[in-house]
C-alpha cells in the first residue's frame, strides 16, 4: 500500500468529535507535548488521550509527529517549480515522478488537477545550485516536461499544519506569531543529524527511546533536544495529518502585485498568519509574487477566502491564478541531503 500523505485521494472523510479537535489541536502546537498535560488541558484522562491518539493514527488521519527545522540554518533554501507533463508516455511520467519522489533535496511533491500537473519544492544552497539540480532533472527527462515555472522563496510568512479555524473549534486559541529567539551558532554534529532524522520519523519518541538508538543517556539526549530548540533549528514540533480524512481540500494561490512596499507586504503578513484557512503563505522571486496555500473545508468557504484576499488587496493585486492539489506524492521535514552535511 501506497504510503499517504496530507493530501489523498482516499474518500472516506472521518468525522471526529470536539475532544478530538482539541487534542490535534494541541498536538499541531507542540508534537512532543505529553499525554498528561493534553489530558489536563482536553479534561480527558491520560489514558483516554493515548487511546485517542491511537484511534487517530489507526484511522490514518494522524499520519507523523515531526519537527519543524530551518534548514537556513544549514544553508539550504526551498525553491518551488510547477510542471506540465507530457501525456505521450505514462511510463516516463511515472518514472519522472519517482525520480522527484526520491531525490535528496525534495521537500514534497504535490500533483495538481489543473494547468500544472506537479508542484516540486526542494532545497538548494542558492541559485547556481538550483539551477544545477533542476538542470539534471531536465537533461535525464527531456522529453517529459512540457512547460514549468520557477520560484525562489524569499521569506515565508506563515507556516502551519492545521488550519487556524480547526483552533476555534476545539475551543483553544491559537498562537500565529512565533516568538523567535536570537539566533546563534552551533557546531551541528553526526550525533545531533541523527537525532534530527529519529525526530522527523516520529517526534514523540521519548528521551530514552532515542537515548537507546543513539547510544546516549536520556539527559544527553534531552539536552541536545534543547539546544536545537534554543538555537531554532529546531521552531517547534507538530503533528502531519491526512487533511483529505478530515474533509479539508487544498489549493494553491499565486498573486502579482502593482506594488508591495514595506506597508503593503506587513498587512500581507498579517492577513496570511490570522486568516483562519491559510496554512502556508511565502514571497517569492519568480513569475508570482507571493504564493499562499489554503486549506479550506468546502468550495464556499475557499470561494470566501478568495474574495477576501482580493478585497483586501484590491488596490494592489493586478493578476493571480489558483490551482486545486489532487494527492500529495511526498513530503519530509528532513530533506535527504541534510543528512549529508
Amino acid at each position: 500500500m501506497a504510503k499517504t500523505y496530507r493530501i489523498s485521494e482516499e474518500t472516506e472523510k472521518i468525522k471526529i468529535d470536539t475532544k478530538d479537535k482539541k487534542i490535534l489541536a494541541l498536538l499541531a502546537e507542540d508534537g512532543r507535548m505529553p499525554a498528561s498535560e493534553i489530558a489536563r488541558q482536553a479534561r480527558l484522562s491520560r489514558d483516554s488521550v493515548l487511546y485517542r491518539i491511537a484511534r487517530l493514527q489507526e484511522k490514518n488521519i494522524i499520519l507523523s509527529f515531526i519537527p519543524i527545522i530551518d534548514l537556513k540554518r544549514f544553508g539550504y533554501f526551498t525553491y518551488h517549480v510547477f510542471f506540465l507533463l507530457s501525456e505521450k508516455s505514462t511510463q516516463k511520467q511515472t518514472e519522472f515522478i519517482s525520480f522527484l519522489m526520491q531525490h535528496q533535496n525534495t521537500k514534497s511533491l504535490m500533483s495538481y488537477t489543473d494547468t500544472w500537473d506537479a508542484e516540486w519544492t526542494f532545497v538548494a544552497k542558492d541559485l547556481k545550485d538550483f539551477d544545477k539540480i533542476l538542470s539534471n532533472v531536465m537533461t535525464n527527462f527531456p522529453n517529459v516536461v512540457l512547460e514549468k515555472e520557477k520560484l525562489a522563496v524569499i521569506r515565508g510568512y506563515s507556516s502551519e499544519h492545521l488550519p487556524n479555524f480547526y483552533y476555534g473549534a476545539a475551543g483553544l486559541k491559537h498562537t500565529t506569531d512565533w516568538k523567535l529567539k536570537p539566533e546563534y551558532e552551533i557546531k551541528i554534529d553526526k550525533t545531533d543529524l541523527a537525532l534530527l532524522k529519529l525526530l522527523s520519523q516520529n517526534a514523540r519518541q521519548s528521551t530514552y527511546e532515542l537515548g537507546e538508538k543513539l547510544k546516549l543517556s536520556a539527559d544527553t539526549v534531552s539536552y541536545r533536544i534543547k539546544k536545537l530548540v534554543s538555537s531554532n533549528i529546531i521552531r517547534k514540533f507538530t503533528v502531519i495529518l491526512n487533511l483529505s480524512k478530515l474533509g479539508l481540500s487544498w489549493y494553491a494561490y499565486a498573486i502579482n502585485f502593482e506594488k508591495f512596499d514595506n506597508k503593503d507586504e506587513a498587512k500581507f503578513k498579517r492577513f496570511a498568519i490570522e486568516h483562519p484557512y491559510v496554512i502556508r503563505a511565502v514571497k517569492t522571486f519568480g513569475p508570482w509574487d507571493a504564493m499562499l496555500y489554503v486549506v479550506s473545508d468546502s468550495m464556499q468557504n475557499y470561494h470566501k477566502t478568495v474574495k477576501e484576499i482580493k478585497t483586501t488587496f484590491s488596490d494592489i493585486i493586478y493578476n493571480y491564478q489558483t490551482w486545486l492539489a489532487h494527492e500529495e506524492l511526498h513530503f519530509t521535514a528532513l530533506p535527504e541531503i541534510i543528512l549529508k552535511i
